[in-house]
């Protein structure tokens, strides 16, 4: 019981920071809706991520770098957080996890899905 209730806490905690930082940068947007040709579309997506570095596999970093499909990097961002809850707070695992979800919310956010 005490696991789920610290899964629970630590989730919470997530879901909370990534929210204040959603709402803290929601100033940064124009006010008035852009406009996108065909030809930006198509820079966006050539243009080579940068892997975030950070704890764990530097491969796993740049395969979330990499994605482009927005299903496939909310499906990195569930399994890392699984992954984390599963683990008791102050694992070396745990923060690795945590490390991959962020680095797959950093890509979902810049990809703007």
């Amino acid at each position: 019981m005490r696991r789920v209730l610290y899964a629970l806490g630590a989730l919470l905690a997530v879901l909370l920071i990534v929210g204040v930082i959603g709402v803290l940068t929601e100033g940064d947007k124009p006010s008035h809706p852009t406009t996108t040709t065909a030809a930006t579309r198509t820079a966006a997506t050539k243009a080579k991520p940068k892997p975030v570095s950070g704890p764990g596999s530097p491969a796993v970093y740049a395969r979330i770098a990499a994605l482009k499909d927005c299903a496939a990097l909310q499906a990195e961002f569930d399994k890392a957080m699984n992954n984390a809850e599963a683990r008791p707070p102050g694992d070396r695992l745990r923060d690795i996890s945590l490390a991959y979800a962020d680095a797959a919310n950093k890509r979902i956010t810049s990809l703007g899905c």
